[in-house]
């Protein structure tokens, strides 16, 4: 389901109908993830032995790409909303 949600979202992000994220986010990363994503997880026409180019390396690659990008769209946003929120409950017992 990964190509054509990226698809989807290279589209969005031609259409300037993204998410912010999304415009700075390589496309490239994402379609190549999804890429690896299909020769790890499926059989590719039964030649299973393609699946021994995923090494621990790879998959520690493959994880730590997945959390920045969950990091980058949903942790840091919500880290800024939470700093901008206690910084507006703080100013306001500042006025009388």
């Amino acid at each position: 389901m990964c190509g054509p949600k990226i698809q989807a979202l290279e589209k969005q992000i031609s259409d300037k109908n993204a998410p912010k994220w999304a415009q700075d986010v390589d496309p490239e990363v994402m379609r190549t993830l999804s890429q690896l994503g299909n020769g790890v997880l499926h059989t590719n026409d039964g030649d299973i032995t393609l699946q021994e180019n995923a090494t621990p390396e790879l998959l520690q690659q493959i994880a730590l790409a997945f959390e920045e990008l969950l990091d980058y769209v949903y942790e840091r946003p919500a880290a800024t909303l939470a700093r901008k929120v206690a910084l507006q409950d703080a100013a306001s017992k500042m006025k009388k």
